[in-house]
């Protein structure tokens, strides 16, 4: 996050607020990434569940035994799955999901476009959803 706060200072380093308050310049321009960060995660999530329908989502606090054994099944089947797809879909899928980058930091981490990122995903979600419902 410092580093996006960082970027979008110095693309607007000209502006009048840096230079009247750069405190609350700073601190505006990272809630503004916050922001965004947090609209990018509920664009991904409601366009993951527009892929993959709308299933259950919900997980309930009160675990029993037996769901607990069907979702580490569940993980196990995943893990499979994740390892069938082609390395760069997986990679891709992993930086997303697990270390929650934005297509654009995914992106620069692997030197290629937002859109491969995004076609990428997409191609990833219903490779998953077609081989997981098949496991099944």
């Amino acid at each position: 996050m410092v580093q996006d706060v960082y970027v979008r200072i110095m693309q607007h380093v000209d502006a009048a607020n840096l230079m009247d308050r750069p405190r609350g310049y700073l601190l505006l321009t990272a809630r503004n990434v916050i922001l965004d960060r947090d609209r990018q995660r509920r664009a991904r999530a409601e366009h993951d569940a527009r892929i993959l329908g709308s299933g259950s989502g919900s997980t309930s606090h009160g675990e029993t035994p037996e769901n607990l054994l069907q979702s580490h099944e569940g993980l196990e089947i995943l893990k499979r799955v994740l390892l069938t797809l082609p390395p760069d879909h997986r990679q891709v899928f992993l930086l997303s999901r697990m270390e929650e980058l934005s297509y654009r930091e995914i992106g620069e981490r692997l030197g290629i476009s937002i859109r491969s990122v995004e076609r990428y995903m997409s191609e990833t979600l219903l490779l998953l959803q077609e081989k997981l419902e098949h496991c099944l």
